[in-house]
């Protein structure tokens, strides 16, 4: 079998910034803050690596180190259908003979100690052109991933396969709304991408005072409605946890701040999402089944919004 150097062969990446890393400098630093934050930032959310191959083998070792949630799965697509690789550990998947679309979406609430990658010697691997337009995702928990059961079940990847866009998830589980973050993310958008962000369920957690939300959440407006690409709000969807009442006062910010910035734009997380706890796995996250239906709600909102 011969490896693949995955550090020479950055265009085989997708949904990163460099090889294992989905956020730049600016991202980090903004947080580093605090341990918990830290780790969860360099969780490789979102990043996968695509590529063409007419390979009859493949085999991966992954190992890693910290965990946001005990999820571990690796998800191998072969020209559309998945596979799922639980854990630590050296896998191997027999591929069969012809050319091949294959594209691997790395655990996504872990931070990576090693990947390596492997075909069989006489295959040819072929990189793949990158999309000129991606969706952007910057947002709490939810946004990351937590906590269906492996990266390609994710909110973040349904939706940009639905809408056929590669993408890019610097959300960060437990982040609260804040123009520094949002400002720190618009340096990994083009000029065309569409950037989405979700923020507001953990500021009601933390009963940040509702002038100190209205005053975050309008400077983060005012900026974004200078981005050059399309910028869309998801207002926070049902949860459990968290009264109804409480949560829609920051929804209703949300829409009020957007009123005078009418250039972005957002979607009511309520209309896409049924308040239904069995789509729920610990009364706040989705589940599988709650992260398709988020999904084919947020598609079929953004289709009327995308240009």
């Amino acid at each position: 079998m011969r490896e693949i150097d995955l550090f020479a062969n950055f265009d085989l990446f997708r949904g990163a910034v460099a090889p294992f890393v989905r956020m730049n400098d600016r991202m980090i630093a903004f947080y580093s803050d605090t341990e918990v934050r830290t780790q969860r930032a360099k969780c490789v959310s979102g990043v996968r690596l695509l590529f063409a191959a007419d390979a009859e083998k493949l085999e991966f070792e992954v190992q890693y180190s910290y965990f946001a949630r005990e999820v571990f799965g690796t998800d191998v697509m072969v020209d559309g259908k998945c596979f799922t690789f639980d854990g630590a550990g050296v896998h191997q998947l027999a591929l069969g003979s012809g050319k091949k679309q294959i594209e691997i979406h790395l655990p996504h609430l872990v931070i990576l100690d090693k990947f390596s990658l492997k075909v069989n010697d006489e295959a040819v691997v072929e990189t793949l052109p990158a999309s000129a337009r991606k969706l952007l995702f910057c947002g709490d928990s939810i946004f990351q991933g937590m906590t269906c059961s492996s990266a390609a079940k994710t909110l973040a990847a349904k939706t940009a396969d639905a809408l056929q866009m590669d993408w890019l998830n610097v959300s960060v589980g437990g982040a609260i709304m804040d123009p520094d973050g949002v400002e720190a993310a618009l340096f990994s958008a083009g000029k065309d991408d569409v950037i989405l962000m979700n923020y507001g369920i953990n500021d009601a957690f933390k009963d940040i005072p509702l002038d100190v939300f209205r005053e975050r959440t309008g400077r983060t407006m005012e900026l974004l409605s200078r981005f050059s690409g399309q910028a869309v709000f998801v207002t926070p969807i049902y949860c459990a946890t968290v009264d109804a009442k409480k949560k829609n006062l920051y929804r209703d910010i949300i829409f009020e701040e957007q009123l005078k910035y009418p250039k972005n734009y957002v979607i009511n997380g309520d209309e896409i999402f049924p308040a239904d706890e069995k789509l729920l796995i610990d009364g706040v996250h989705p589940n599988d089944q709650g992260m398709q239906a988020y999904a084919e709600g947020l598609t079929g909102a953004l289709k009327k919004i995308i240009r």
